[in-house]
C-alpha cells in the first residue's frame, strides 16, 4: 500500500547530462524506481539502467502498458478514479502509474470498493500495496538471466 498512499521523496544534487544506474534491494510495484527515475531526470540526470535483487511479479515494468491502461479505462469513469488517484496523493494520471501499481487497482470491482481498500488500509496504518491486494493474483518471483526484453515479454504473457 505505501506507493498507493505515499509517493518517495527524494532530495540531493543531480549532475546535468550525467548517466545514472539505479540499484535497489527489491521491487513491489516500481514506483520507488520510478519516482527516482524522475527526480534524476528533471534534473537533467540520464538514468540508463535500474536494477533490483528481487522483484514482484509485474514490478519490473515501470510504465502501464496500453492493456493495462485501456482495461482500467473500460472498467471505472477515468475522471472518478484519477480524482481518487490525486486525492490520495497515488497519482497525477492513469498514464503515470507503474504496471504493478495498475493492475492492483484493477483488482477492485469498482471504484467504491478501491476507495474503501484504501480508507481501510490508511485506517489499520498499513501503507504496504501488496497487503491491500492480499486476494490479488500479486505473486513473488525470483530474477532470472533473461533478457529485459525476454522479462517482459513472459511477464506479459
Amino acid at each position: 500500500m505505501k506507493r498507493i498512499l505515499k509517493r518517495a521523496k527524494f532530495t540531493g544534487d543531480i549532475e546535468p547530462n550525467q548517466i545514472y544506474i539505479i540499484v535497489d534491494d527489491a521491487v513491489t510495484t516500481g514506483g520507488e524506481l520510478t519516482e527516482l527515475r524522475h527526480y534524476i531526470e528533471n534534473k537533467g540526470g540520464k538514468v540508463v539502467l535500474a536494477t533490483t535483487l528481487a522483484a514482484h511479479k509485474y514490478s519490473t515494468i515501470l510504465v502501464i502498458t496500453p492493456k493495462t491502461l485501456a482495461k482500467l479505462k473500460e472498467k471505472f469513469n477515468v475522471k472518478e478514479l484519477e480524482a481518487l488517484l490525486r486525492d490520495n496523493d497515488i497519482s497525477g494520471s492513469l498514464a503515470a502509474l507503474t504496471e504493478s501499481e495498475g493492475r492492483n487497482i484493477g483488482y477492485s470491482k469498482t471504484i467504491d470498493e478501491l476507495r474503501d481498500k484504501i480508507a481501510k488500509a490508511r485506517l489499520e496504518g498499513n501503507t504496504k500495496l501488496y497487503s491491500l491486494f492480499q486476494d490479488s493474483e500479486f505473486e513473488q518471483f525470483t530474477p532470472t538471466n533473461l533478457t529485459p526484453q525476454e522479462l517482459q515479454a513472459k511477464v506479459e504473457t
